[in-house]
């Protein structure tokens, strides 16, 4: 399979434009968000703002780091083939859809343990979390039947 530089750098290019437009997303809604939170109730424990800041600048911090790839991607073809052999390498791909997988299964472990745990505390957390494993089960289902068709 011959590496199209050209073809690469087109795709590289919307991704940058998607991720410089999504930079501003999490900013718009921490700020949108804290209004209605503050119009209806307004008291917040010092600890929760402080949690909610730095999931901010962590998401920022991801979308920057992603920008900054990209326009490394465009702007060096040598960066730009490397990555793409190194990211298209069968053992880098079995080793990706490994640790996904197991990811996967080990999570739900975690959230079926805390529905467990949940259930003793609050029935409202155990049916949520309840739910939110009934919609994980039926997505890898549902993405496994469409994966054994397709392939």
């Amino acid at each position: 399979m011959q590496f199209d530089y050209a073809k690469k750098r087109k795709h590289t290019i919307g991704k940058l434009v998607v991720m410089s437009l999504a930079i501003v997303l999490p900013i718009i809604a921490y700020f949108v968000l804290g209004f209605i939170y503050d119009a209806f109730d307004g008291n917040d424990p010092l600890d929760l703002e402080i949690l909610r800041i730095l999931v901010l600048v962590v998401f920022e911090l991801v979308i920057a780091a992603k920008i900054y790839f990209y326009v490394r991607i465009i702007t060096s073809e040598d960066f730009a083939t490397n990555y793409f052999i190194k990211k298209n390498d069968e053992r880098n791909v079995y080793i990706k859809q490994r640790a996904t997988a197991f990811t996967m299964k080990f999570l739900l472990y975690v959230l079926a343990l805390g529905m467990v745990i949940a259930g003793f505390f609050s029935q409202l957390l155990f049916y949520t979390l309840g739910s939110l494993a009934i919609v994980m089960i039926l997505t890898n289902f549902i993405a496994y039947v469409y994966f054994n068709k397709k392939y």
